[in-house]
């Protein structure tokens, strides 16, 4: 009898790890990086370090980023996003579907995005997409007084 309890233990174990493994393989880790955020570090700055954004992962898979010069805000661009799990890890790619428009001659030339991963200190990390348009480099963030925009930190409000 006690044999046929631990097989019946076993069996019971190998579904449920087997489950999570299934469970986490199908893009259910997106869910942790649901919520509200705000930029501590952007790698490219005014004079006056004015420059932030906010950003909002929603659970019907969308996004909105907005992005602050000196307070104000400059766009507001949101989209949607698909999540890749491997080796326990999961990142998204967001793809911006609104308010961008990349020269009016060519209005989808191209569909800015972003990746997110979050890091062991639980900071989120998003780096971009960019592409180049007659020798000027073009990326989803835009650029400061200076230079491109690449990578922006957020930790979760």
């Amino acid at each position: 009898m006690k044999t046929k309890t631990i097989k019946n233990l076993s069996a019971l174990l190998a579904l449920l790890l087997t489950l999570s493994f299934v469970l986490s393989s199908c893009g259910i880790g997106g869910s942790r990086f649901v919520g509200e955020y705000t930029s501590v570090f952007v790698d490219a700055q005014n004079n006056d370090e004015s420059i932030s954004f906010s950003l909002s992962i929603k659970r019907d898979n969308t996004f909105v980023l907005k992005r602050f010069d000196s307070g104000e805000e400059k766009y507001v661009r949101s989209g949607s996003w698909k999540s890749y799990s491997a080796l326990g890890k999961t990142e998204l790619i967001c793809i911006i579907e609104e308010g961008y428009q990349y020269r009016s001659d060519y209005p989808n030339a191209w569909h800015p995005y972003f990746a997110l991963a979050i890091l062991d200190d639980g900071t989120l990390m998003a780096t971009t997409a960019s592409t180049l348009d007659s020798g000027k480099a073009v990326t989803t963030f835009e650029y400061a007084e200076i230079c491109q925009i690449t990578m922006i930190l957020f930790e979760k409000e």
